[in-house]
């Protein structure tokens, strides 16, 4: 006796267990894109607060840079004749050269976002084009520290920065104002002391750009992360 085989039944069947795969696989894919979805605007809104905070103190930075730089320029006039100067204006101007520009640092929630591996979510392409920046600035910043380096900390200026600071010292003490030396013409005539004035304000002047490339990096994510905040409203 043949036995019949219910071959529609088995047919609905198999196509009820591909339509559940299926659909179990669609509700996967939507609850990783909504966690995923979710933690992009978690990650925006840290990125957003963070970089809003630290532009606040880029531009206290950047405006600390501008004073030193222009301070820098003018000492190198005043170097060229340094008693026609004058001791009092060499006083004011060769603090500027006795310290650099702030670096250029990346906001610390980006970091973490880096090290994490979360930025790769992120698909705008203006806030990662902006990351780029930031990334260039923090890049330009360290190349310019280290040439920075020798010539802040060791060598001539690191003698005179250090001169500097005990006359500083001396001079917020008690003691009377005609026992502090005054070494500042004596300085300014050293050998050298221009040559190394000179690299000193290219350095610092190239410092301030890198700030200038971080505020404007900057301001460029907080635009695309509060475009992208707007969206999810």
């Amino acid at each position: 006796m043949t036995k019949n085989i219910p071959w529609n039944r088995l047919l609905v069947e198999a196509m009820v267990i591909v339509v559940s795969i299926i659909f179990a696989f669609v509700i996967d894919a939507w609850w990783e894109a909504r966690n995923a979805s979710s933690r992009q605007q978690e990650m925006f809104k840290l990125l957003h607060s963070d970089f809003s905070l630290s532009l606040e103190g880029l531009l206290t930075s950047i405006e600390r840079g501008e004073t030193l730089v222009n301070n820098g320029t003018a000492l190198l006039t005043a170097l060229d004749s340094p008693e026609q100067s004058g001791e009092a204006t060499l006083r004011r101007l060769f603090p500027s050269i006795s310290r650099p520009v702030a670096s250029a640092l990346s906001p610390v929630s980006y970091q973490a976002a880096l090290m994490s591996n979360e930025i790769n979510i992120i698909d705008n392409i203006e806030l990662l084009r902006s990351f780029t920046l930031i990334d260039i600035a923090v890049a330009n910043s360290d190349e310019h520290r280290r040439v920075a380096a020798d010539n802040f900390y060791t060598g001539l200026l690191a003698e005179v920065g250090s001169t500097i600071g005990g006359l500083r010292t001396l001079s917020s003490t008690n003691v009377p104002s005609r026992f502090i030396p005054t070494d500042y013409i004596e300085m300014a005539s050293r050998p050298g002391i221009y040559a190394a004035s000179e690299k000193t304000v290219t350095v610092n002047q190239n410092l301030l750009r890198a700030l200038n490339q971080m505020k404007f990096a900057m301001e460029s994510a907080i635009t695309a992360l509060e475009s992208e905040l707007q969206l999810s409203r």
